[in-house]
């Protein structure tokens, strides 16, 4: 830093000429934007990879639902409950109802337990079938 001296009428007064360069608080300030900008975007890329996973369980459960009421209603499967080979720790079960309104048909309800992320979920899809 180089220092050059004023002389004003009476006083002298000493000023300071910045050569270019940052200080150590602008450093410090671009520092903290860039810390705060890279949190927001991991902590958005993990809600993400969150939301994706949930999406993906939920559409494998609708799946296995759809296939299983297609079972049931075409006579395919007698059982009112069970698990699937894959994926682990996942089950179905099924209820018949009789509705007399609807002509006295039948509603089947197929309803897909599982888990994610510890916790309990279900998906369940019905149907009238004469």
């Amino acid at each position: 830093m180089n220092v050059r001296i004023l002389r004003t009428s009476k006083r002298l007064r000493l000023s300071k000429v910045r050569l270019g360069g940052f200080t150590l608080i602008e450093v410090l300030a671009a520092l903290l934007i860039a810390a705060v900008a890279v949190a927001y975007l991991v902590g958005s890329e993990v809600e993400s990879a969150r939301t994706a996973g949930k999406a993906q369980a939920l559409r494998r459960a609708l799946l296995l639902a759809e296939a299983k009421l297609n079972e049931v209603v075409l006579g395919e499967e007698a059982a009112l409950s069970g698990t699937f080979e894959e994926p682990e720790n996942w089950s179905w079960e099924v209820e018949h109802t009789t509705v007399p309104e609807a002509f006295r048909a039948r509603k089947i309800t197929v309803t897909v337990h599982y888990t994610l992320g510890g916790k309990e979920c279900e998906l369940s899809l019905e149907r009238l079938v004469p």
